[in-house]
């Protein structure tokens, strides 16, 4: 489906016809065409008509691709990546192809960020006039304020993370484990598409690119400082998750050498009565006072005080 917006002799024109796209690219007009879900028909158009280069094209249909710049001669072909789920941490691949006087954007799934400017562009027709790579400044500068709300979520969670580090209830270290495991997977997640992307932000603002023109490069600018800014989290993030893990692990380890002293102890208040016990059940002949009548009260009366002594001794040391 194509959704595009036309600027011929000033004046801005909508809904135009998807056979009529080149007629704006002619004469100083500008263009810009919002294609969701093109299908094969409409590659071929824009590869014969607008004269865009079949492998950049065949590279837009390619959902897997990593946030690039590529430059052809008579366009610069972006990938980026958008959140369009920040509960699950959807995202869609956004391509968009700048000329001199038009810009065509591409995408598989329905985007927020190209309906809200293209109706920022109908109320104000000036943003048009300012070139189709000003129209893909407004695209990448809502891209990437759409990754802000996903790290406040993620900070969040780790908040959350932070708390259940030292619970001791089991159901808390369950909600713990599926908590990071989760922070942890949108976190990587998050790098993987933020990193290429701040590359990609770093040379549209360079200037060296022939369609990216001198008077919009301070807006790119701006957008490669948010990606910075996004990495900065992500890796704050990650040390805070990592440091989280190491807290979980030390919390598992402090709770078993609590479970080994009270072992121990347990251990050594029942040895000694036991080792009393068996060197009078030995099967000697002579064993000291083994007739003396009061022989069997002392001994009993001897485990008893050993027991006591070394439960009260283990106490005092906080062992049990």
């Amino acid at each position: 489906m194509i959704n595009a917006l036309g600027l011929m002799n000033g004046k801005l024109h909508k809904g135009i016809d998807a056979k009529k796209l080149h007629l704006y690219i002619k004469n100083g007009n500008k263009l810009w065409a919002d294609i969701e879900n093109p299908t094969r028909g409409e590659i071929e158009y824009l590869e014969k008509e607008l004269g865009l280069h079949h492998l950049a094209l065949e590279d837009s249909m390619n959902q897997n691709q990593r946030a690039k710049v590529e430059r052809y001669d008579d366009f610069h072909y972006i990938v980026v990546h958008t959140v369009t789920e920040m509960e699950d941490f959807q995202t869609v691949q956004l391509n968009i192809f700048i000329g001199k006087n038009f810009i065509i954007s591409m995408h598989a799934k329905p985007l927020g960020i190209t309906n809200d400017a293209m109706k920022s562009i109908i109320s104000n027709p000036e943003l048009m006039r300012r070139g189709a790579d000003y129209v893909a400044y407004m695209l990448l500068d809502r891209s990437a304020d759409q990754l802000f709300p996903t790290m406040d979520r993620l900070e969040k969670n780790l908040d959350r993370i932070e708390e259940l580090v030292f619970r001791e209830k089991e159901s808390a270290k369950a909600s713990f484990l599926a908590l990071l495991l989760k922070s942890k997977r949108q976190l990587l997640h998050m790098r993987k598409i933020s990193w290429p992307q701040m590359e990609v932000l770093n040379i549209l603002s360079s200037g060296e690119l022939a369609y990216i023109s001198r008077s919009n490069l301070v807006y790119y600018r701006d957008i490669y400082d948010h990606m910075i800014r996004i990495n900065s989290m992500i890796e704050t993030q990650r040390e805070l998750l990592s440091a989280s893990m190491e807290g979980h692990r030390l919390s598992i380890s402090n709770s078993l050498n609590q479970v080994m002293k009270k072992l121990t102890a347990i251990t050594a208040i029942v040895t000694v009565p036991a080792m009393i016990a068996g060197i009078y059940g030995m099967n000697f002949a002579f064993i000291p006072e083994l007739k003396w009548e009061l022989g069997f009260y002392v001994v009993i009366v001897t485990m008893l005080l050993t027991t006591a002594l070394l439960a009260v001794f283990f106490k005092q040391k906080d062992w049990i």
